[in-house]
This record gives C-alpha cells, structure tokens and sequence, in this order.
C-alpha cells in the first residue's frame, strides 16, 4: 500500500481503526468516497492483485451508474483487515462488527451506497448477511493478467466479489 493512500485514510473520517484493551490496533478500514479516492499504482507483484480487485468490482461499479447514484454518494471499502494473530471466531467478529459500524458510518455521512469487493468466503457471507447485493464473480484460477494466470493455483470456486449496500 502506498505512502499516499495510508496518508489519504488518516484524513478520512470514514476510515477507522479498533484498539483492544491494552491499546493494541487489532482491526481497521480504510474507506473513501468513490469519487475523491486518491491514485492507485500497485507495483511488481500487487500489480495483479490490483487488477483482479478492480475488475472484480467492475460490475458492481457499473451498476451504480445504472441506478443514477450521484458523484459523491457512494463509500468504497478500500481494505478492510484484521490482524492474523488473534484466532478465526475473533476475526470473524471483528469483520462482522466494522462492516456494521461502516454502515452506519455511511447513513450518517448522507451515501446512498457502499461498495466492497470481497476476496474471502467469510467475508462474502458476512456481506450476504447484511443484505449486500452481490455482482459478478471474478475466479482466481481463471484470472488473467499481462497473458498469464497468476493465481492459477487456487482451487476453482474461489474469487473476487464486488458487492453494493443500497443505503
């Protein structure tokens, strides 16, 4: 993750983080509004990853346009991550907590949606749950990048999801 975009999220009063009982940051989200998000160059090997996220929730995105969502309306969950020492039950909770306070997050700040794309099975269901209105899958295995497949390894089923929150 660049410089500019951790820079960009301390600004944004969308983007938090969640501290345990002895201070330790556990959990956070890094969220911008749609329009205002700063610039994205993953270099090497993220430029991949970079590409499958954004075709991932190429769909989601052009359905937000169909649905005449004004400039400015929509939160985009840029990242949201918990920290891999604490054990699965405890993530799950952590990710099922900040999607809900990101909701919140967004109807106080007057958006009519929140766009993710979702990497993981947990999260996706997670997102169901909620009430997310899911797009098109992008798999793994299948995914092309520069005329290779860089995740061809990964058991066919998994991918990228984009989802939308219809506020």
């Amino acid at each position: 993750m660049t410089q500019e975009i951790l820079d960009a999220a301390t600004r944004s009063p969308e983007s938090f983080v969640v501290v345990d009982g002895n201070g330790r940051v556990v959990a956070g989200v890094i969220n911008f509004d749609l329009e205002n998000e700063p610039p994205t160059a993953f270099l090497g090997m993220m430029a991949p990853i970079e590409a499958m996220l954004v075709r991932g929730e190429a769909s989601a995105r052009r359905e937000i346009a169909r649905r005449g969502i004004a400039p400015g309306r929509t939160l985009h969950c840029f990242v949201m991550a918990t920290d891999v020492s604490l054990g699965f039950a405890e993530n799950v909770r952590l990710i099922g907590l900040m999607e809900e306070e990101m909701l919140r997050l967004a109807a106080r700040g007057g958006y009519a949606a929140v766009l993710t794309v979702n990497t993981n099975r947990v999260t996706q269901e997670i997102c169901k749950a909620l009430g997310y209105e899911m797009y098109e899958m992008v798999e793994f295995c299948t995914f092309e990048f520069e005329g290779r497949r860089p995740f061809a390894g990964v058991k066919p089923g998994l991918g990228a999801i984009g989802a939308v929150k219809y506020l």
